[in-house]
């Protein structure tokens, strides 16, 4: 995950920050709980979410310490920047929520989404979410409400929108892309 110059990692050691293009790292766990963070996301103000077992912490000083910031929960599938600078997590069996302070409080908006792997969000708001036993899943309604999109049924792994609006998704059965920008 980029944040400017400064690259971030989250893997079974915790977070690691590279300030120079991945030459080195450092590990910067002050405050996360031992474990492997499974995601991490950058807002455009500089929050940092990892998404650490069955919470999400956050950082707001590039990664020098961290906060519990969601609650346990449940198990952290997936973490999005939405406009707005409004952060997603999908809680395995427990839905997605939503923070628009910056992670101080967390509210439900998909309640009852257990298989979500993967989420990504449109500048213009419209959501997309992999399913782990196959296919994607769109909402147009701020994650209220799904609806199925016409990927192959393969595991989606991940998902990312690109700079021109196109979505990209990583499946066990390869990679797709939408063909254009993805609009209302």
């Amino acid at each position: 995950i980029d944040s400017g110059d400064t690259l971030f990692a989250g893997t079974d050691g915790g977070v690691y920050r590279s300030s120079d293009n991945g030459q080195t790292w450092s590990q910067i766990n002050v405050g996360l709980l031992a474990g492997p963070v499974q995601r991490v996301v950058v807002d455009s103000k500089g929050t940092i979410y990892a998404g650490v077992s069955q919470s999400v912490y956050r950082s707001i000083n590039n990664g020098n310490s961290w906060q519990q910031s969601s609650g346990n929960v449940c198990n952290v599938m997936a973490l999005s920047v939405a406009p707005n600078d409004y952060a997603l997590a999908v809680f395995e069996a427990c839905g997605i929520r939503m923070t628009k302070d910056r992670g101080v409080s967390w509210s439900v908006t998909g309640a009852g989404i257990e298989l979500f792997r993967s989420l990504a969000v449109t500048q213009n708001w419209i959501a997309f979410a992999g399913l782990d036993r196959g296919g994607a899943q769109m909402s147009t309604d701020t994650c209220a409400t799904w609806t199925n999109t016409v990927l192959p049924n393969a595991s989606v792994r991940c998902l990312a929108v690109a700079p021109d609006g196109r979505v990209w998704a990583g499946t066990d059965g390869g990679v797709f892309k939408t063909s254009k920008a993805v609009t209302r």
